[in-house]
């Protein structure tokens, strides 16, 4: 079930950890290869998984009352998909596959189970997951302060 540690390496905020983290995280991924429209989650699921993305494109989409489903987000290689995996929560968008993919999947209570059990895993998944959610927090009230003009 492991994958080779070069594969974390392709991953901009997994190459920066230390052998021994990367060997730790190495045991509980899976590598995916996904098609174009592959659905990685839905809203309103129980959120359960995460994935950094290695190749290819994700788009995160909500379903808002009287406008459909509205993509939010776009994702590329390196970012990381579905961080709520690891809390207890529900989705609050769908994800999916809009160019053919290869994901590193982990099972979030999986990699909770490590950061709790290792603090320095557990310190250096935090701080990816803080600076991916900064990110994506300023990327959103950006488009919302270009969608006001």
């Amino acid at each position: 079930m492991s994958v080779d540690l070069s594969v974390l390496d392709t991953v901009p905020v997994l190459a920066s950890l230390g052998t021994d983290d990367k060997q730790a995280l190495a045991g509980i991924v899976v590598r995916d290869h996904l098609d174009a429209g592959t659905v990685l989650f839905e809203e309103g699921q129980p959120a359960e998984e995460v994935f950094f993305l290695l190749e290819g494109a994700v788009e995160l989409s909500v379903e808002l009352k009287g406008r459909g489903d509205q993509t939010v987000l776009r994702l590329g290689p390196g970012e990381v998909v579905g961080w709520a995996g690891m809390m207890p929560y529900e989705r609050i968008a769908t994800a999916r596959v809009t160019e053919k993919a290869s994901v590193l999947r982990m099972e979030g209570w999986a990699l909770g189970e490590l950061c709790e059990k290792d603090h320095d895993v557990g310190f250096a998944v935090m701080k990816i997951l803080a600076t991916e959610l900064g990110k994506r927090l300023r990327d959103v009230l950006l488009g919302m302060k270009d969608a006001a003009g």
